[in-house]
């Protein structure tokens, strides 16, 4: 066997490896790269639709209407208008649970299986933030 076939032989299989690991890499990088953006991009979402709804019922409370179920009702509107207003993919979907687990606003169809509200309830009863989201309004 010839030295330039040996050379190549050994060479050759260690350029791919390492242009195989970098690519992989690489590639693996990007993917949480994405994945950070759109998590902060989520979270930022879920707290401006937090801080309006809590802006909404401190208008309530400031003009003592609180107690008043049409103005609340009208706040409750105004709070899954804005949510809707939020979505922008067929993919995304906004929910409320009241702390029974009852699904009180949506902005979507959607039917909760037991399976899910528990776990939704759980979450919120842990106080965990993050994947999925849930934030706990008062």
């Amino acid at each position: 066997m010839k030295i330039r076939l040996k050379i190549v032989l050994i060479v050759l299989p260690l350029i791919i490896a390492s242009l195989l690991l970098v690519g992989f890499a690489a590639s693996l990088s990007a993917r949480n790269g994405i994945t950070a953006v759109a998590t902060a991009f989520l979270r930022f979402k879920s707290e401006e639709l937090t801080n309006y709804a809590q802006t909404q019922w401190r208008v309530l409370e400031q003009n003592n209407l609180s107690t008043q179920q049409e103005f609340i009702d009208a706040s409750r509107s105004s709070v899954a208008s804005f949510a809707r207003s939020l979505i922008r993919s067929e993919t995304e979907l906004i929910l409320a649970l009241d702390g029974s687990g009852t699904l009180v606003m949506q902005t979507a169809e959607i039917t909760l299986a037991e399976a899910e509200r528990a776990q939704i309830l759980e979450l919120i009863a842990a106080g965990k933030l993050g994947w999925p989201m849930v934030f706990a309004i008062d």
